[in-house]
């Protein structure tokens, strides 16, 4: 599935490492959806239909995933805040800040129900690698249906600032809003879209740093996959991208504002956008600094390696039996 969304991605991972690790008394099936299947290792997981009876249901995705659901049943962390379940159970999110986000949107819903659980990283995909000949800055994300959250902006200020420098950008779909972020084409600056998963662990590793240029986060999995790859990061402190990078270049008092081509988009201010210019300068010019800013990120990352988050997902199933909604 070259095109795969996050979620399904996410769901992907998730398949093949609780499988493999299990515990003898529980039994974990997958319902992918027509025309889906598990990316990895699919030989090693139980497949089974939406519609069999007897399994506790997960959805990961509480939106158009669920019809007719009455009990026994549990959601995240993709979750659509605006749908709040009919009743209070077992849930699923990313971090402390998306938890709080949950918290403001469905008020006294009670906090015993939900756990917090972040994507695993895979470390069989996401470790260190070969560096690219030339020194590279690379950025994930994408510019629909919200061209204001990745930050696409920050790339093409970055690729102007340092011409020596190659920089890309690895959009999950081909980019929609790409005249209100790229004035012109840029010979410092190329653009990928839909890059096969494996594919995008592979260039990863050849980065020199990733920027994630994102006015809030509630998971940052490509923030983490990066740290994993022994891939320093730039990034604004903003929502859960402390919990995940906080060893890292987190940059502080970062505003942004409407843009002048399309207000309903919000961008970085031009004094933010040259805090990103001024790190990244100042981290490719101190090798010692540079140096111990990847063992701290291949350190953090380790915490969402598939054992610790594994442990995590079967401590939900644990309480998912007890609470039995």
């Amino acid at each position: 599935m070259a095109d795969a969304k996050g979620p399904v991605l996410e769901n992907s991972i998730r398949a093949k490492w609780l499988s493999q690790l299990c515990p003898d008394d529980l039994e974990i099936g997958f319902a992918p959806n027509k025309g889906q299947h598990p990316l990895y290792k699919e030989d090693k997981i139980k497949i089974i239909s939406k519609y069999e009876p007897g399994w506790w249901n997960h959805y990961f995705m509480n939106s158009h995933q669920m019809k007719d659901v009455e009990q026994n049943y549990s959601i995240g962390p993709n979750i659509y805040p605006n749908e709040p379940p009919a009743k209070p159970i077992p849930t699923v999110v990313y971090s402390e800040y998306h938890k709080k986000l949950l918290l403001n949107k469905w008020g006294d819903y009670p906090e015993k129900y939900i756990s917090i659980i972040p994507n695993i990283i895979d470390n069989e995909l996401y470790h260190v690698g070969e560096k690219s000949n030339q020194l590279t800055v690379g950025w994930i994300g994408r510019d629909s249906p919200d061209p204001s959250t990745k930050g696409m902006e920050v790339i093409p200020y970055l690729a102007g600032r340092f011409p020596d420098i190659q920089f890309v950008m690895v959009h999950g779909n081909k980019p929609a809003f790409q005249h209100l972020w790229l004035e012109k084409e840029l010979p410092n600056l190329t653009i990928y879209s839909q890059v096969p998963h494996d594919e995008l662990a592979k260039m990863m590793r050849s980065w020199s740093v990733l920027v994630c240029g994102s006015k809030w986060e509630t998971g940052a999995t490509h923030v983490k996959e990066a740290m994993a790859s022994g891939v320093p990061i730039i990034a604004a402190k903003v929502g859960a991208i402390p919990e995940v990078a906080g060893s890292q270049m987190l940059l502080n008092e970062m505003k942004w504002t409407k843009s002048e081509k399309d207000p309903k988009m919000l961008v970085w201010t031009k004094e933010s956008l040259e805090k990103f210019a001024l790190a990244l300068d100042a981290l490719l010019n101190d090798s010692s600094n540079y140096d111990m800013l990847v063992e701290a990120a291949l350190k953090e990352s380790e915490k969402a390696f598939p054992k610790p988050i594994a442990k995590l997902w079967f401590d939900f199933m644990y309480k998912c039996r007890e609470l039995n909604v």
